[in-house]
């Protein structure tokens, strides 16, 4: 089974639990934590998908780390992960429990890339021509810069990527001159 279906399997049963029990919020607050956590350290990442390292050390290592910083159910869960043998994708199973939650309460995650940060305005007036298209839905906007994009901006929704950026004109052209 591929690491994403796997992910997704476990972030359902997951979000379906705690929707049933009435902790959406706080879970998915921990599953917010744990997410960035484990895409911030390579290190965990590594020691999470080590064979030899035994489990009864993975839950230690891992109570240690998140212990008073996430609720009681999400630390269950976790060594629910670690039993199973799953404690490798608790990143990816953290991610798809949010996006989960995002989709649950019509929110979409927009990720707008610029080679200079956006000013209030333009950020507002890039939230309203998004919103237009998207419709009733919440927005988070998660702004990036980087330089290499020369000018103009990226937006990615998720699932659709718009790419205004001068680099990716600039390419278009070449390719254009090359092949015509």
């Amino acid at each position: 089974m591929s690491a994403d279906k796997l992910a997704k399997r476990y972030a359902k049963a997951i979000f379906d639990d705690v929707l049933v029990k009435g902790t959406l919020e706080a879970v998915n607050k921990d599953m917010q934590l744990l997410a960035k956590t484990v895409e911030d350290s390579k290190d965990l990442k590594v020691f999470l998908k080590n064979p030899i390292i035994k489990s009864a050390k993975k839950v230690a290592v891992l109570t240690q780390i998140f212990g008073g910083k996430v609720s009681d159910e999400t630390l269950s869960m976790i060594h629910l992960l670690i039993e199973k043998g799953r404690e490798g994708y608790l990143g990816d199973i953290a991610g798809s429990f949010n996006r989960l939650y995002n989709e649950y309460n019509n929110i979409l995650e927009v990720k707008i890339t610029t080679a200079v940060p956006l000013d209030n305005a333009t950020e507002e007036l890039v939230k309203k021509a998004i919103y237009s298209k998207v419709g009733n839905k919440q927005l988070i906007i998660n702004a990036a810069i980087d330089p290499d994009i020369l000018g103009g901006f990226i937006i990615d929704l998720g699932n659709k990527v718009f790419d205004a950026s001068l680099r990716n004109k600039l390419s278009n052209i070449a390719n254009e001159l090359i092949y015509n």
